[in-house]
């Protein structure tokens, strides 16, 4: 009896390893898939899980774009860092992007995701305001 108990448990417990879900982003310790570099910043980053549980950590929303072209994969879960919420990941969906000069992001595209509606106030600055599928088409055509 005891040893069905014991498989039981054993059974339960890789089946709860084998959850595909995405994993929280070790700030100084994780390494971007993409540009190689350390991720530092808690106000960027990103994370593609893919279907088969492969997870890909990013320093910043600009070194995910290209990663994504590069790698035809069908992905779960496609997360990002919102600039107003640090440390934290959620979905692309979830966000507005922004580019303006006034942000200073990892990778020098000035590009961060927000989970509030931006408010725009009338400067001098040029800022952008996208979605995740209107990003990936301007940075794409930027590149070719």
């Amino acid at each position: 009896m005891h040893t069905k108990v014991f498989v039981g448990i054993i059974l339960i417990s890789l089946l709860q390893g084998c959850e595909i879900k995405p994993e929280e982003i070790h700030y100084g310790e994780d390494q971007c898939a993409y540009c190689k570099m350390n991720i530092m910043d808690s106000k960027f980053g990103g994370e593609f899980v893919t279907t088969k549980g492969k997870i890909y950590k990013f320093d910043a929303v600009e070194c995910m774009i290209p990663f994504q072209h590069e790698h035809d994969g069908e992905f779960k879960f496609i997360l990002v860092t919102p600039y107003d919420q640090p440390g934290t990941l959620v979905d692309r969906e979830e966000v507005t992007f922004i580019i303006s000069d006034t942000i200073r992001s990892p990778m020098g595209a000035h590009l961060a995701a927000l989970k509030a509606k931006p408010t725009l106030t009338t400067t001098n600055e040029t800022v952008s305001v996208l979605t995740w599928n209107e990003l990936l088409e301007k940075l794409h055509h930027e590149t070719h």
